[in-house]
């Protein structure tokens, strides 16, 4: 049996798992050697090899090195930015960049709803103290996919040429995307058009370390076939801004807004308190039956409309 070690250098013989349930983050909950190992992308059911990344007095997370027997609620993620679960025959663990936008479509819809269910259960009875409460089966979608009201996507330079993306787990490295399988298809052309404008016109992409340049993220917010878009920037100029506000508004009669939001501060929060509208209106609208909402680029709503 391999005992798991208290301090770096962590064991290299892999450690065989198998996987019990999923945690309130969506990793997947083992034991060994009488300690709880958190496994990310990890699925109910599977057994895998994987080897420690984190060691603590009273956990430990670990990475896939590879899947020997797969779950039967473990399914191929449809996105081709997600993380790939090595199989059996490959020899070590995925390396390149990945996104870390999503941590569950390993996992079968329907055993996700189940999941859910099952940790709101865990939670009223473990750390609520409540007992004999009935949670009720989860409310899914027919199909679920293609449904976030809003992105925010932050934008790079990878040497070469701009890039928009999502970080890679627990870094600040993006990711390129070019499409992206929860958003409206809509949200991601106009972010895609967006970021070729500013290559044309060589703009600077923000770098966090050096706190220099201006484009910081793109913000998509979408209403049926309206939306909002706002560049965050990390100073108050706008660079060509005739030429590319004027662009993207004849590219997507769908726009209905242009804004501005500035954030000049050395930080992880996205958006500043200046904002500054460049056309069009204050708000677009959406309606949840007898409702209306009036959503401007920075208000908070819901971000799957239709569950």
């Amino acid at each position: 049996m391999v005992h798991l070690s208290a301090k770096p250098p962590y064991p290299s013989i892999p450690l065989r798992l198998t996987i019990e349930r999923l945690s309130l983050g969506g990793e997947g909950i083992a034991h060994a050697d009488g300690r709880v190992v958190f496994v990310p992308y990890a699925v109910p059911g599977d057994v895998l090899d994987a080897r420690i990344t984190d060691n603590r007095d009273r956990y430990a997370r670990a990475q896939i090195i590879r899947v020997i027997e797969a779950s039967s609620d473990r399914t191929e993620p449809p996105c081709p930015y997600h993380y790939h679960v090595p199989a059996p025959q490959e020899s070590k663990p995925q390396t390149d960049y990945f996104c870390g936008g999503c941590s569950w479509q390993q996992l079968r819809y329907e055993a996700q709803l189940l999941s859910k269910r099952q940790l709101v259960q865990e939670t009223l009875e473990r750390l609520g103290g409540i007992r004999d409460v009935t949670v009720k089966p989860t409310l899914g979608m027919q199909d679920p996919w293609r449904y976030r009201n809003k992105v925010q996507v932050p934008v790079g330079w990878n040497g070469h040429e701009l890039i928009s993306g999502f970080y890679t787990p627990g870094s600040h490295d993006i990711v390129p995307i070019q499409d992206c399988l929860v958003q409206p298809q809509l949200s991601v052309a106009i972010v895609n058009a967006a970021r070729r404008l500013l290559e044309r016109f060589h703009t600077r992409a923000y770098d966090s370390g050096r706190h220099q340049g201006w484009i910081r993220h793109l913000w998509v917010r979408t209403a049926g076939e309206a939306a909002l878009i706002v560049f965050v920037t990390r100073s108050p100029d706008f660079p060509q801004e005739e030429e590319i506000v004027a662009e993207l508004l004849s590219k997507f009669p769908q726009l209905q807004g242009f804004y501005q939001n500035v954030n000049p501060a050395r930080t992880n929060v996205i958006l500043g308190r200046q904002w500054r509208k460049l056309a069009g209106a204050d708000y677009i609208e959406e309606r949840l039956g007898r409702l209306r909402f009036r959503l401007s680029p920075g208000s908070f709503f819901q971000v799957n409309t239709l569950q």
